[in-house]
């Protein structure tokens, strides 16, 4: 599959070590990630995608040259933001932290070469997160933060809601994460995931 993704014609794809990948199996799955991406084969395919992401948890790529994006699961202050950062500040130093414009420092982020910017996607999965996202959004704007998801499954099982056919029970965890990423112009807003796959109203809306 890994060698698979290299030739797909996307613009993005997506390793994803944390739902995805069985917790005996997660070492095994990080090793092999890593050895892919270092390996350079994304770089090496014409048709391969034009993006690469990858979603972790607890322990980070020991490289991430051939890296665009990482996904950071379940924030919920900006400590978490913070040790992304110094982590990739520490395996990766040539390397630059996208910031967004119109902030402080962020013509550095402008004149650098596109291809060592790297980009930070914080999920909001929690009462913890949402209730922080504001922090969130003003600390990441220095921390290689490009925007939020929300992680609407996630959120809603650790606050205890029971879904509704119209999702109106998450309406407002989605306008805060809206306004919090406008409020401070990061440009990168993805929302929730639909599992509802079997009705294409949900994925019409």
């Amino acid at each position: 599959m890994l060698t698979k993704s290299s030739n797909l014609s996307i613009d993005s794809v997506i390793y994803d070590l944390e739902d995805s990948v069985a917790t005996e199996s997660k070492e095994l799955a990080r090793g092999l990630v890593a050895d892919h991406i270092a390996a350079d084969a994304m770089q090496r395919s014409v048709r391969g995608p034009k993006e690469i992401f990858k979603r972790l948890k607890q322990k980070m790529l020991k490289s991430v040259d051939n890296l665009d994006t990482i996904v950071v699961p379940k924030v919920q202050s900006t400590a978490d933001l913070h040790f992304v950062a110094d982590v990739i500040r520490h395996v990766a130093p040539q390397r630059v932290l996208f910031r967004p414009p119109m902030t402080e420092s962020s013509q550095q982020t402008e004149e650098a070469p596109r291809s060592r910017l790297i980009h930070v996607i914080g999920l909001i999965e929690s009462a913890l997160g949402l209730a922080n996202v504001l922090s969130i959004c003003h600390a990441g704007q220095r921390l290689g933060l490009v925007g939020l998801g929300f992680a609407a499954e996630d959120f809603m099982a650790n606050v205890g809601l029971s879904k509704l056919p119209d999702r109106r029970e998450v309406l407002f965890a989605r306008s805060a994460v809206v306004n919090a990423c406008r409020a401070y112009n990061l440009p990168s807003i993805i929302d929730m995931v639909s599992v509802d796959v079997a009705h294409g109203t949900s994925l019409e809306e």
